[in-house]
C-alpha cells in the first residue's frame, strides 16, 4: 500500500505475490513442520498456559520491525544503492531501471523470507539461531534450494520476464540483496540479548478467550445466533389471517 502511494505503482506484481504466498504458506510450512525435535522439547510443558509464549511475541514484532525497515531503505534508498535513474511517476512497463528496481525489491523480500524461516526453526527463550539440526533436515534444505533456485532464474536470467514480469538484474546488486536480507539473521541474535525478565513483563493474549469476545460486533452476532427463526409477532400474524375451515385444518396438522 506505501509503494503503491508513494511510487505510483506496487512495488509487488499478483503473481510475486502469489510466490510470496506459496512461500509462507506451503514450502515453509512444509520445511518448519519436518524439523526434527531437539532434546530440548522434553522439557516443554504441552498443554500448560498459552502456546503462545513472550519470546515468541518478542520474534514476531522484533522482526516485522526490522523487516519492515529494511523494506522501507531498498524502496527509497535503492536508486542510490543501486545507480538506477528514473522518474517516480515513469511505469516498470517504460522504464527498465524502475523496473529493477522493483525486481531487486521483490528479491530482498523473498531472501528475508528465506533467512527468517531458519530463524523460526527455533524461536526458544536462549537459542540464538536456528541453524540447529538444519544438516539432518533433508526436506528443509529442498525447499530452501526451491526458493533460492527460483529467485536466481528469475533475477538473472531471461525466465523472470515471461513468469514473474521481473528483468534481470546484475550479479552485483542482486548479492547486495541477499546481503541485507541476511541480515535477518542477525537481527533475530541482538532480539535475544533482551532480558527474558523484561519480555515477561509484557501483556500478552488469553488464548482461553476469544479475540474481541466482548465487543459489540461479537455481541450482536451471539444475539442473533441464539435468536429464534420466527417470533411470536410472525405467528400472530398468521393467525389473523382468516382461513377457510379446510385451510384450518391443514394448518392445525402441520
Amino acid at each position: 500500500m506505501v509503494s503503491y502511494i508513494t511510487m505510483t505503482e506496487s512495488v509487488l506484481n499478483p503473481v510475486q505475490l502469489i510466490w510470496i504466498n506459496l512461500i509462507m504458506d506451503v514450502l515453509g510450512a512444509l520445511a518448519l513442520a519436518s524439523t526434527r525435535p531437539n532434546t530440548d522439547i522434553a522439557s516443554y510443558q504441552a498443554g500448560q498456559g498459552n502456546i503462545m509464549t513472550p519470546q515468541m511475541y518478542r520474534q514476531i514484532f522484533g522482526m516485522m520491525v526490522f523487516m519492515t525497515t529494511i523494506m522501507m531503505i531498498v524502496m527509497y534508498m535503492g536508486k542510490n544503492i543501486f545507480d538506477l535513474d528514473y522518474l517516480t511517476s515513469d511505469q516498470t512497463t517504460e522504464n527498465k531501471d524502475k523496473q529493477a528496481h522493483f525486481t531487486l525489491i521483490w528479491n530482498t523480500f523473498i531472501f528475508m523470507q528465506v533467512f527468517n524461516l531458519i530463524n523460526c526453526r527455533d524461536v526458544g527463550a536462549n537459542k540464538m539461531h536456528g541453524f540447529t539440526g538444519l544438516i539432518r533436515n533433508r526436506l528443509t534444505w529442498f525447499v530452501l534450494l526451491i526458493i533460492i533456485g527460483v529467485q536466481v532464474a528469475s533475477c538473472l536470467t531471461f525466465l523472470g520476464v515471461p513468469i514473474f514480469e521481473a528483468c534481470a538484474v546484475s550479479g552485483r546488486h542482486f548479492a547486495i540483496t541477499v546481503v541485507a536480507a541476511s541480515s535477518m539473521l542477525l537481527a533475530n541474535s541482538i532480539l535475544k540479548f533482551i532480558p527474558n525478565r523484561w519480555i515477561e513483563k509484557l501483556p500478552t493474549v488469553d488464548e482461553s478467550k476469544a479475540i474481541g469476545g466482548g465487543s459489540a460486533l461479537m455481541g450482536a452476532y451471539d444475539k442473533q445466533a441464539k435468536a429464534k427463526a420466527y417470533t411470536g409477532k410472525q405467528v400472530a400474524a398468521q393467525e389473523a389471517v382468516p382461513m377457510d375451515d379446510d385451510e384450518e385444518d391443514s394448518y392445525k396438522q402441520a
